[in-house]
């Protein structure tokens, strides 16, 4: 929403946004394959360090915590995936150009 509203002048903002979200999107893959594909705990690190271009050390904390927390990063997508729903509907029922303040204070 942040791109949307003008937030962002920056030309560069998008690219770390998807930098971002492979990240996510690496750890949903990695929160999967370590609880039901059996990798290892190094699998799961070389897997962020190579498809997710997380430094080494960053890509050890990442798994060391879904190790900890299993299906978190799974959640967090879904969440923002079933908010983003939320708001379509909402849009289509009541129009773009309202407000979305209402919506969230509801």
């Amino acid at each position: 929403m942040m791109p949307e509203k003008g937030f962002y002048e920056d030309k560069r903002t998008p690219l770390f946004q998807l930098k971002h979200h492979l990240g996510r999107f690496g750890r949903v893959l990695s929160d999967v394959s370590l609880h039901a594909e059996d990798w290892s705990f190094a699998e799961a690190v070389d897997f962020l360090v190579r498809e997710a271009n997380l430094k080494k050390t960053h890509a050890k904390a990442e798994v060391r915590r879904i190790t900890m927390y299993p299906a978190q990063p799974m959640c967090h997508l879904m969440g923002k995936l079933e908010i983003s729903r939320i708001r379509d509907r909402y849009q289509a029922l009541r129009g773009d150009t309202r407000d979305l303040g209402e919506l969230h204070n509801k």
